[in-house]
């Protein structure tokens, strides 16, 4: 039979368990907690850069001019700017680079990579494709899975796309 004291010396050792527990599994679940922050934040630029490119696309296919571009570098630039326009912010966090190709009878005529180059939206019937390659800085995730290539040096790499045929303008 157990005396009173033992008791109490075992409720506690008991109680000094639990802190221990406590700091075993803290650490782990908080890394879990962030990661999975973290991978909503990674898939919401993913979707939001989206949609961003698919309205810079657009606005490239239509010939709109509310922007004003008189030659093809200020078409370029005002695609651009509709593109950072609608991304909410992230083209400016994000490293970006945006690449235009054209395409006509299915084969590519034409690709520019960040520089404006020679009608990069093409003429009136061409495919374009305007193509934005993204690198987002992880904080948690590229150092939990640092021994993995899922996360190199700390960065998320991601492209969106939008292809789309140019209208008669």
């Amino acid at each position: 039979m157990m005396t009173s004291t033992k008791l109490v010396r075992l409720k506690k050792m008991a109680k000094g368990v639990q802190v221990v527990e406590l700091g075993v599994i803290a650490p782990v679940l908080f890394a879990v907690l962030f990661a999975v922050i973290e991978m909503g934040f990674l898939f919401w630029a993913n979707l939001t850069m989206q949609y961003a490119v698919r309205e810079g696309a657009r606005y490239s296919v239509t010939g709109q001019t509310n922007l004003d571009p008189t030659s093809s570098q200020q078409r370029y630039l005002a695609v651009l700017q509709e593109i950072r326009g609608k991304s909410m912010g992230l083209f400016d966090q994000l490293q970006t680079e945006i690449v235009t190709c054209r395409v006509n009878s299915g084969s590519v005529v034409a690709c520019n990579t960040s520089t404006a180059g020679n009608n990069p939206f093409g003429s009136p019937g061409e495919i374009i494709v305007v193509r934005l390659d993204c690198k987002w800085k992880t904080v948690v995730l590229g150092r939990l899975f640092m021994a993995t290539p899922f996360f190199p040096n700390n960065t998320y790499s991601f492209s969106v796309a939008a292809t789309l045929r140019n209208e008669a303008f």
